[in-house]
């Protein structure tokens, strides 16, 4: 399943719109907003299901680190978050271009193994986009609910993205991650595709 445009989960609307909390003259920021609604869908959930599926959330002052470390972002940038969860790390990415208050164009990718995370990422990063703008930054968001692992290393040939073209197409500048870190079992199908290239215990996203 993609979420070929935020907002959108295979063409049609993915839920209710949130509430326009966040503003140009509100304090609290995407990093911040993107973590309150997160945490709204984990709190749902038993420890023992976030913690077997590694899903915990970065705190925001973790994310704004990271994000600094990514600098310098120029006009142009690509950004992949390959673990997006509800879209904290690249909120943050824009809470820093939205202070610096420059205008250019950036394109942001983000994967996520849950749909309902994944659809709360694309809700934040549409807001995240109308606001950018209004501040003449162009946000160009995209994101895709599914395995980033097994979606892009098709075949026996470990390469990132499965040809040429769509390798020009999807190339980035950038990768923020703060993934999930366990190990995976041997029958795992991520450890079968890797089994020939890498030794030791495999993580989820060694």
């Amino acid at each position: 399943m993609r979420v070929g445009s935020p907002g959108l989960v295979d063409g049609h609307r993915a839920g209710p719109r949130l509430d326009e909390s966040v503003t140009v003259d509100n304090p609290l920021t995407l990093t911040e907003y993107s973590l309150r609604l997160g945490r709204r869908v984990l709190q749902k959930r038993a420890y023992e299901v976030r913690k077997a599926n590694g899903q915990f959330l970065t705190p925001a002052p973790v994310a704004r680190f990271m994000a600094r470390q990514l600098e310098p972002i120029a006009d142009g940038a690509r950004i992949l978050d390959p673990a997006l969860g509800a879209g904290t790390l690249v909120c943050a990415v824009i809470d820093r271009l939205l202070s610096r208050g420059r205008p250019m164009e950036i394109w942001v990718r983000g994967h996520e193994i849950d749909a309902e995370l994944g659809t709360v990422a694309a809700e934040v990063l549409e807001h995240a986009t109308q606001m950018a703008a209004r501040r003449g930054i162009v946000v160009h968001a995209a994101v895709r609910v599914g395995d980033f692992v097994l979606d892009n290393i098709p075949g026996p040939q470990m390469r990132l993205l499965p040809d040429e073209s769509r390798r020009e197409r999807e190339k980035v500048t950038h990768v923020i991650a703060n993934p999930p870190y366990f190990k995976l079992r041997k029958d795992d199908p991520r450890v079968r595709l890797v089994a020939r290239r890498l030794g030791g215990h495999t993580n989820i996203y060694t």
